[in-house]
C-alpha cells in the first residue's frame, strides 16, 4: 500500500502540472506527505485519545471523490508542507468537526435551515454550476441580492452555518462526482467562486452578517485549499473598508486567492483567462 501511495505522489494518473500537487512534488514534499500520512495513522490508533480518529476523518472528508495523494497534498499546501503546522491546523478543526458530526453534517438541507431550501434561495442566491477549464467546480453567489431581513424570515443567520456543513459534505462532493462521470480526469476537490456584489447595500454588511462569515470561516478550517480562487464582481466603493475587516478572519492563503473587481467586464475577462 505504501509503495502505491509513493507511486501516486510521484507519478499520478492525472498530472495537474502545478507545484504542490502529485507529480510536481519535490523530494522534501513527498517525504512530508508520507510523514503526515503516518502521523494520521498513529493518531487514529491512540486508544487514550478520543479525538484521534477525527484527524483522519477530516482529511478524508471527500474520500468518495478525492484520491488520498491529492487529499494529503491539499492539506500540506495550506501550511507549505510543514507537517507539524498541518497537524496543528487539523487539531484546531477537531472540535468544529465534532460539532458538525453530532448532526451528521445536516444531510437534509431543508432541515438544516428549518424551511424549504428553495425558499431560502430566493433570499440567499448561491448555486454550483459546471466545471471551470482548470477542473474546479464553479459556484455563483449573487451576494448583492441578499436580503438579510428576508433570510431571517426563512431561517436564522446562525442556521446558515448548518447549511455550510451540508454544502461541504454533501453538495460539493456530489458536484465533483457529477463532473467526474463526464471527465474521469477531474481530480481537484477545489472550487472557483464567483461572487456578484451588484446591488449590495452597506447596511447588509452589519455585525450579524460578519458573525455568520466568521462561523463559515471556522467550518472552512476543516476544508483547507478547497478555494481555488474567488472572483468578486461589481464591488461598490464602500466594500474596500468592509474587505479590510473581512480579511482579518480569513487564512492569509485564502485571502490571497480573492480577486476584487469593481468593473464586471474586467472580472469576467479574468475568469475566462485564468480559470
Amino acid at each position: 500500500r505504501l509503495s502505491v501511495i509513493i507511486g501516486a505522489l510521484q507519478q499520478p494518473h492525472v498530472k495537474i502540472n502545478v507545484p504542490g500537487y502529485p507529480g510536481e512534488l519535490t523530494e522534501h514534499e513527498v517525504d512530508a506527505c508520507l510523514q503526515f500520512r503516518r502521523r494520521l495513522e498513529e493518531k487514529a490508533k491512540l486508544v487514550d485519545d478520543a479525538n484521534g480518529r477525527h484527524y483522519q476523518e477530516i482529511v478524508d472528508a471527500f474520500h468518495s471523490v478525492e484520491e488520498e495523494p491529492y487529499a494529503l497534498c491539499r492539506f500540506l499546501r495550506a501550511r507549505k508542507f510543514d507537517v507539524d503546522a498541518v497537524m496543528d491546523m487539523v487539531e484546531q478543526g477537531v472540535e468544529i468537526w465534532k460539532e458538525g458530526k453530532k448532526h451528521n453534517f445536516f444531510p437534509d438541507a431543508n432541515v438544516a435551515v428549518g424551511n424549504p431550501i428553495s425558499v431560502l434561495r430566493t433570499q440567499y442566491p448561491v448555486v454550483y454550476s459546471g466545471i471551470a477549464k482548470n477542473g474546479c467546480a464553479v459556484s455563483y453567489f449573487k451576494a448583492g441580492q441578499i436580503s438579510v431581513e428576508g433570510v431571517e424570515c426563512v431561517t436564522t443567520l446562525e442556521k446558515l452555518t448548518n447549511l455550510g456543513w451540508h454544502q461541504m459534505i454533501y453538495t460539493f462532493p456530489k458536484q465533483i462526482a457529477k463532473a467526474q462521470k463526464i471527465d474521469p480526469d477531474i481530480v481537484r476537490c477545489e472550487s472557483v467562486a464567483v461572487v456578484d456584489l451588484k446591488g449590495l447595500r452597506a447596511a447588509s454588511l452589519n455585525a450579524r452578517t460578519l458573525e455568520v462569515m466568521k462561523s463559515m470561516a471556522k467550518i472552512n478550517q476543516c476544508f483547507p485549499e478547497v478555494l481555488n480562487c474567488m472572483i468578486v464582481l461589481n464591488a461598490p466603493g464602500f466594500f474596500s473598508f468592509s474587505w479590510t475587516v473581512i480579511r482579518k478572519f480569513l487564512d492569509p492563503r485564502t485571502a490571497a486567492k480573492i480577486k476584487i473587481f469593481s468593473d464586471e467586464k474586467k472580472g469576467k475577462a479574468y475568469f475566462i483567462r485564468t480559470c
